[in-house]
């Protein structure tokens, strides 16, 4: 088993978390700025490539009953295309409220607002592959 990436995409910054190459454990990694679509691919790429990623995991923004929305779609059809430059194979885990909780747990620590802005969304991606490894270990 290798490293699986944690995605938590937005249109702004994409959240990175990767985990252990066992697959136990989970680590903010790193957040890209989503200048583009294709700049942005290109860099998650390489670090797949870097990382020795085999596969990733996309938090998935479902709605609140469940269903793909409007957003779920643009994530699923950008998340399609990293699928494809890459080669590496995409699960999807529902992400709702994940953002929401890594800020209210950022702020209970303590930390600064900007502090807190700099790494939500690795924070986000984070707790997104936390979720899929512990369904997947059950």
């Amino acid at each position: 088993m290798g490293k699986i990436l944690g995605i938590d995409f937005g249109e702004t910054r994409i959240g990175l978390a990767l985990s252990s190459d066992d697959g136990q454990f989970v680590f903010p990694f790193q957040t890209v700025q989503n200048v583009g679509s294709e700049e942005s691919m290109a860099i998650i790429g390489g670090i797949c490539k870097k990382e020795g990623v085999e596969s990733i995991v996309v938090g998935l923004p479902l709605d609140q009953h469940g269903k793909m929305g409007e957003k779920a779609t643009v994530v699923k059809e950008w998340a399609d295309r990293l699928s494809r430059i890459t080669g590496i194979r995409i699960d999807y885990e529902d992400e709702r409220f994940t953002t929401a909780l890594a800020s209210s747990i950022k702020k209970q620590a303590g930390w600064s607002v900007k502090k807190t802005r700099q790494t939500i969304d690795q924070t986000a991606a984070s707790m997104i592959l936390q979720t899929f490894l512990d369904k997947r270990h059950g």
